[in-house]
């Protein structure tokens, strides 16, 4: 590769588009990082720009955005020459380029427009996949454009049903992510979810457990269904969770009106020896704090159910102190002293000040 490389940056002034765009494809392919090729497969394609086609604009996108190697003068001139021939690309060539784009966080309005506008009348050619990646790509970009996200959305619903599971993931977060409300859309993601919820990924699990609450649909039977699966994967994983990917989940979990769907999906994650972040756990808290207030504060099944959680927590030095006297002032708020006085006495830091003194003396613990 290395030779053919240096080979192919030495008669580089002999390519023609096509050659230029299959050059670039294929190091995209085979994830060749070569920077003296790439940088003269830039050079060249910004002096023949103008006899780009669909494909090799649309090509050379995707393979600058695959490689992770923006060349902004290049993504510029792929962009207007792009918007000025937009109406000859293929529906392929509209999902990539606004892929491509999204990808590198490149934010052309006027390309973004003109993709809207062509996708339009060619959304019913769109795959399953380049109607999500279109979604997912406006989202990425922050675009917002009701007409064609309404025909992405109806294609959606028609199709939903030959969606792989990343596809209904990326499209629910999409929506959500622009705040996008289509009636029928996650309705039907959520039936083609439920098919199929042992097939998501923890990823795409708390993606689409993420839309739906941003939406402000509540599915609470969905968010059973989607917890479920997620223990399923934590087994599968075990301590290999990705934390992010597991506190989003919790913190989702944590909207529903009770905390029990949480509360099992925390147990579970410390069956699996995973540790949440402070995100998820901090979501928990507030949310049994709530239900406690909301049913009376004396309803024990709640409040050992906070206490357990609070005493659980070792995510740093000095928060697990915090979190036992937090519990222990809570018992001590609905008359458990001498619970309250229990939980200080397994911390053994009495030789220590803060609140967990202040609660260990209200309680009647010797000075």
């Amino acid at each position: 590769m290395e030779a053919m490389s240096c080979a192919s940056v030495a008669c580089i002034c002999e390519f023609r588009p096509q050659a230029l765009e299959n050059t670039a494809w294929a190091v995209a392919i085979l994830h060749w990082v070569h920077h003296p090729l790439l940088s003269a497969i830039s050079s060249a394609a910004l002096s023949l720009i103008s006899e780009y086609g669909p494909q090799e604009l649309a090509n050379t996108a995707w393979a600058v955005a695959a490689l992770e190697y923006p060349q902004r003068p290049l993504l510029e001139a792929i962009a207007l020459k792009a918007s000025l021939t937009i109406a000859d690309f293929s529906a392929l060539e509209l999902s990539s380029t606004a892929w491509s784009f999204a990808s590198l966080e490149e934010r052309n309005m006027p390309l973004l427009n003109a993709i809207a506008a062509a996708s339009g009348a060619k959304v019913t050619q769109f795959t399953v996949q380049g109607l999500a990646n279109t979604a997912w790509s406006f989202a990425m970009l922050k675009f917002q454009n009701g007409p064609i996200l309404g025909a992405i959305a109806a294609a959606a619903v028609a199709n939903i049903a030959n969606f792989e599971p990343q596809a209904i993931a990326n499209t629910a977060w999409a929506f959500a992510t622009l705040s996008m409300h289509y009636e029928p859309l996650m309705p039907a993601i959520a039936a083609a979810f439920s098919a199929r919820a042992s097939e998501f990924k923890l990823q795409e699990l708390a993606s689409t457990a993420w839309a739906f609450a941003e939406m402000l649909v509540a599915d609470a039977p969905l968010l059973e269904i989607i917890s479920s699966a997620g223990i399923a994967q934590l087994k599968a994983e075990g301590a290999a969770c990705n934390v992010q990917i597991v506190d989003m989940l919790l913190s989702v979990f944590t909207r529903l009106e009770e905390p029990r769907v949480a509360v099992h999906f925390l147990t579970s994650l410390q069956a699996a020896d995973v540790k949440p972040g402070a995100l998820g756990l901090g979501a928990l808290l507030s949310k049994l704090e709530q239900h406690s207030m909301d049913h009376g504060s004396s309803r024990t099944d709640t409040l050992q159910e906070e206490i357990n959680l609070l005493s659980g927590l070792r995510q740093g030095p000095g928060l697990r102190p915090a979190a036992v006297a937090a519990a222990a002032a809570r018992l001590a708020e609905v008359g458990e002293a001498e619970s309250a006085l229990l939980q200080l006495q397994h911390l053994a830091v009495r030789g220590r000040g803060g609140l967990w003194r202040q609660v260990w003396l209200a309680c009647g613990g010797d000075d």
